[in-house]
C-alpha cells in the first residue's frame, strides 16, 4: 500500500502525540512512525523533519533511558531513514550528519553504554555514505574505535566490527598513520582469544584483505614483533576464515600465501628492497590446506618448503606471537585430485 500521499501528516500527528505529557515514550507510536518510513517514499521534503524530531527525541531520551522498547524502535526509526533517504538522495547526507553526529558523540562522550552498539551501527551507516577521504571528524571517531578497553564487552563486539569494517572500506590509506595498523592487529588478536568473539576477529582480518592494504604491505613489514604479529594473524587467516575458504575468494586466498611465505622466507633488506616475485600460484595448485595443529612453542619462526617421498608437496612452516602463544604447523595445502579433472578447494580436517 502506497501511503507516500499521507505521510508528511502523518508524520505529523505522529510525533505531535509524542510531544504529549503521558506518549513522551510511548513505544507504539514509535514503531508506527518505523514501519511508515519503511514501506512509504520518503522525499526530502519529509526526511528533514523527520531526523529533526528523532535526533530531539534521540537526544531526550540519552539524558534517562527508561524504556528500551521504545528506544529500540527508535534507534530503528533512525537507521530506516539514514538508509532509505540518504542513499536515493546523497544531497541529504551533509544534513542528517549535521542532525546526527553531535547526538551519538554525547553518547560516547557520555558513556550512554546501552545506546553504544545502535550509536556504532548508526557511525558505520553515516561512514559508508561518504566517498574517500573521510571528512576528518569521523577519523577521529576511528582512533577512539581503536582503544582497546572499548571492545571489552561482548556486546558492542559485532557493531564495533561493522563500524571497524566500514573505516577499513572507505579509508583504507589511514591505517598507515599513527600505528592505526597494528592497532587494528591488536584488536584481532583481543577477539580471536574469545570463542564469543572469534568470528568476528576473523571479518576484521577479511576487510583487511579485502581493503587492499594488508596483502599488498604483508611483504614489507619490518620489525621483530611486527612481523611475528602479522604472520600469526595472517596465517589464522588464511587456513580458519570460512570467508576466505571460499571458492569465489581463491585468488585472494593465493595472493595472501605469496605474502605470508615471503614474510618469513626472505630476509628484511631482500623483502623491502628487492620484492623479489614469488610464482605462488602453480605451488597453491599443488598444495591443500590442512587444518592448524597446536603443539606449543614460544620464538620460534620457520619456513620451508620440501617435497615428500610419494611426490606431494608439503609446506610447513610455523608462526609464534607471545600474545597468542601458540606454534602453527601447516602441511598438505591444496593437494591436486588423481583423476586430474579438477582440483580440491582448500577445507579444515
Amino acid at each position: 500500500m502506497d501511503i507516500s500521499a499521507v505521510l508528511p501528516a502523518l508524520m505529523t500527528n505522529l510525533f505531535g502525540a509524542l510531544e504529549k505529557p503521558e506518549s513522551e515514550e510511548n513505544q507504539y507510536i514509535m514503531r508506527c512512525i518505523m514501519r511508515a518510513l519503511q514501506i512509504a517514499e520518503i522525499s526530502p521534503e519529509v526526511a528533514s523533519p523527520c531526523i529533526t524530531g528523532l535526533t530531539t527525541i534521540l537526544n531526550r531520551v540519552c539524558e534517562n533511558p527508561k524504556n528500551p522498547v521504545f528506544n529500540h524502535f527508535l534507534f530503528e526509526a533512525v537507521a530506516t531513514l539514514v538508509r532509505r533517504a540518504c542513499e536515493k538522495n546523497p544531497s541529504l547526507v551533509p544534513a542528517f550528519e549535521t542532525c546526527l553526529l553531535p547526538s551519538l558523540q554525547m553518547i560516547l562522550a557520555k558513556e550512554v553504554s546501552e545506546f553504544f552498539p545502535y550509536a556504532f551501527q548508526l557511525l558505520a551507516q553515516l561512514v559508508d555514505l561518504n566517498r574517500p577521504p573521510v571528512p576528518p571528524h569521523y577519523m577521529q571517531i576511528f582512533d577512539i574505535l581503536l582503544t582497546p578497553d572499548l571492545w571489552d564487552k561482548s556486546a558492542n563486539v559485532p557493531a564495533l566490527v561493522r563500524l571497524l569494517q566500514s573505516f577499513l572500506q572507505q579509508a583504507p590509506n589511514e591505517l598507515n598513520r599513527d600505528g592505526r595498523l597494528r592497532n587494528v592487529l591488536g584488536i584481532f588478536v583481543k577477539l580471536v582469544k574469545k570463542p564469543s568473539t572469534e568470528e568476528q576477529g576473523f571479518h576484521v582480518l577479511y576487510q583487511l584483505s579485502r581493503a587492499l592494504v594488508w596483502v599488498p604491505n604483508l611483504k614489507t613489514i619490518t620489525g621483530y614483533t611486527e612481523v611475528k604479529l602479522s604472520a600469526v594473524a595472517s596465517t589464522k587467516l588464511l587456513c580458519e576464515s570460512p570467508l576466505l575458504l571460499d571458492p569465489a575468494a581463491e585468488e585472494l586466498w593465493s595472493k595472501l600465501l605469496d605474502s605470508i611465505v615471503t614474510l618469513l622466507s626472505q630476509p628484511e633488506e631482500a623483502r623491502v628492497e628487492d620484492e623479489p616475485e614469488i610464482h605462488c600460484y602453480a605451488v597453491v595448485k599443488l598444495l591443500a590446506c590442512k587444518q592448524p595443529k597446536r603443539v606449543g612453542g614460544s620464538t620460534m619462526e620457520t619456513s620451508q618448503v620440501e617435497s615428500s617421498k610419494g611426490g606431494g608437496v608439503q609446506l610447513v612452516y610455523g608462526v609464534v606471537h607471545s600474545t597468542v602463544g601458540v606454534f602453527y604447523t601447516f602441511e598438505d595445502g591444496w593437494r591436486r585430485k588423481t583423476n586430474g579433472k579438477s582440483n580440491a578447494k582448500p577445507e579444515l580436517r
